[in-house]
């Protein structure tokens, strides 16, 4: 049987298990986020994991990874200054910890 995943598009899990939350961030303490096609002119961040998330803060926005209700990683954000910009997206491929979103992507490791 052929592979139906070739080498150059692995298969994505974007699904999380909230149960797990804690493992992965003493196992990924530290996540890059680059924000370049959300915000050209903010900074890519390094996400601190604690307790069950991860967070950062870059000169314009806080952001927060985490697992929502349905196994899945969302990213939120919000803007620090008026006015007051927020939202959310949830992952749309890779696996962690490379994930990707309609707007940011998240690799292993500090920025």
């Amino acid at each position: 049987m052929p592979n139906s995943n070739p080498p150059c598009n692995p298969p994505s899990d974007v699904t999380c298990d909230p149960a797990r939350l804690q493992e992965l961030v003493y196992n990924y303490p530290y996540l890059c986020l680059d924000t370049s096609n959300f915000d050209p002119s903010d900074p890519d961040n390094t996400l601190i994991g604690a307790g069950t998330s991860w967070t950062g803060l870059t000169l314009n926005y806080t952001y927060v990874l985490n697992c929502e209700d349905d196994n899945t990683w969302v990213l939120s954000w919000g803007s620090i200054f008026l006015p007051i910009i927020y939202g959310s997206e949830k992952a749309t491929g890779g696996s962690f910890p490379d994930l990707t979103f309609p707007s940011f992507s998240i690799a292993n490791g500090s920025c």
